[in-house]
């Protein structure tokens, strides 16, 4: 796939899948060929300082995981948003696990509309390094995430996991996503994720039809403000500062690509873990050598958090609606 960069528009919705006819040996030295042609008009140089050459990523491989999908939209709540099924695969790893190590795969149609069941989902699974006790360290590197129906890695309650060299395309919702606020020394290297789109699991997945109209977990009387509520989907969404981002491109959302949004307590089956401020008060991790374009709202944002109380008659919004700076 190639996430372009055009001269006319900067959108994330103009990237390419093109099929490439065949590959040499010495691939450096000869132009790689690839069937038919492109739909719009890529710039391979630097205007005004800035490197516009698009990013490549490898979607196929040998080993292909692939959801089994129905013709058409069949779950009615979802079906006001989609037209197409959303209800995929997915693979799930949860505490205690003897080892695991994914590697060189293709992830397709994975994934669904429902809370917890996401391409790839570390759940709860605390130290996943030497820390826990795990030799070789846990990881997943070298893998395709494309066509996904929700999220591309989803790190929850979990430390220590190594991410590398992951391409995520085309999903819906947070495409690399920590989830609860505790997750600590994870590493996120050399990935790529491009065109990622509403979904409809968090108020920050959100889009302005979606937060008006799904009431979940309000009080009555709710009334969204989708800008300030919701809108905020984003290609690497980061809730705790104590994780490293190296060499990573968040290459087209329709929010944001880089989003340090920290919980001032940590939420979900993560509730208690540590006091109150504490991510407020972690130092960050490493985030180097990283790129953003094509995104709607913003490259990179460290602001803003969630709530993280149930709604009330005093404040009638969900759990996790965005709120404002602390």
């Amino acid at each position: 796939i190639l996430q372009v960069k055009l001269e006319e528009c900067f959108c994330q919705f103009r990237g390419e899948k093109p099929v490439v006819k065949q590959v040499h040996a010495l691939l450096m030295k000869i132009p790689v060929g690839f069937v038919g042609t492109a739909k719009y008009l890529h710039i391979g140089e630097e205007m005004d300082g800035v490197d516009m050459r698009a990013e490549v990523g490898l979607l196929s491989r040998n080993v292909v995981i692939l959801g089994e999908m129905e013709n058409t939209c069949y779950n009615s709540a979802v079906c006001k948003y989609y037209s197409f099924d959303t209800f995929g695969g997915h693979l799930k790893v949860g505490r205690g696990f003897k080892s695991v190590h994914l590697e060189g795969i293709e992830l397709k149609h994975m994934g669904q509309q429902t809370m917890g069941h996401y391409p790839i989902h570390f759940h709860t699974t605390g130290d996943v390094d030497e820390k826990g006790g795990y030799y070789p360290p846990t990881y997943v590197k070298d893998i395709s995430i494309h066509h996904s129906f929700s999220r591309c890695v989803t790190v929850h309650g979990t430390n220590g996991l190594l991410v590398k060299d992951v391409v995520g395309y085309d999903t819906l919702g947070h495409c690399f996503f920590t989830e609860d606020g505790p997750e600590e020394r994870n590493t996120f290297d050399h990935c790529l994720g491009l065109l990622i789109k509403a979904g409809t699991l968090l108020p920050s997945d959100r889009d302005n039809k979606m937060c008006r109209t799904i009431t979940e977990g309000s009080f009555p009387g709710y009334l969204a403000k989708p800008r300030q509520d919701c809108n905020a989907v984003s290609t690497f969404w980061i809730a705790n500062p104590n994780n490293n981002i190296i060499n990573c491109s968040a290459a087209g959302s329709e929010e944001t690509g880089f989003w340090f949004i920290f919980h001032h307590v940590p939420t979900g089956p993560s509730e208690g873990l540590y006091a109150p401020g504490r991510t407020e008060h972690t130092p960050m991790g490493t985030f180097h050598n990283n790129r953003a374009h094509s995104n709607y709202r913003a490259g990179m944002i460290i602001d803003n958090g969630v709530k993280t109380t149930e709604a009330n008659d005093k404040d009638k919004r969900p759990i996790l609606t965005l709120i404002g700076a602390r």
